[in-house]
């Protein structure tokens, strides 16, 4: 069974965040984090990422991670 999730590593340590729930059914594609930058009501450009499946026609986000509190300079 495969497992996915977040983790934080250093060279002799690694700690899972977080982990995703098992998908019920197979999704077609490939499933990866990803960052993508969004800019909000005032202007201000915002990193955000999360784990998104794509094929070769579709990409579908999974679950978001929290953004980054300060805007890109």
């Amino acid at each position: 069974m495969m497992h996915s999730g977040l983790v934080t590593a250093d060279d002799s340590t690694t700690i899972t965040l977080t982990t995703f729930e098992p998908e019920s059914t197979p999704l077609e594609g490939t499933q990866y984090t990803t960052t993508w930058t969004v800019t909000d009501e005032e202007g201000a450009e915002m990193i955000h990422s999360g784990l998104v499946t794509a094929d070769d026609s579709t990409t579908i986000t999974l679950t978001t991670f929290e953004p980054e509190s300060t805007p890109l300079e």
